[in-house]
């Protein structure tokens, strides 16, 4: 029972640190992407928004 819960701590700790760069981090990338680079910015954001599901 102990390690299911460990187990369900780390997956939450896991999720918390991704949410956290996905909203830092990568805000910081986009915007020096935007000044510096934009087609690599428009590159990104086509890969990160296609839709894959059809």
């Amino acid at each position: 029972m102990l390690a299911e819960e460990d187990g369900g701590n780390r997956r939450y700790q896991a999720i918390s640190e991704i949410r956290s760069r996905i909203t830092e981090e990568m805000e910081t990338d986009i915007e020096i992407l935007r000044e510096n680079h934009p087609q690599l910015l428009k590159e990104l954001r086509e890969i990160v928004c296609e839709d894959k599901s059809g």
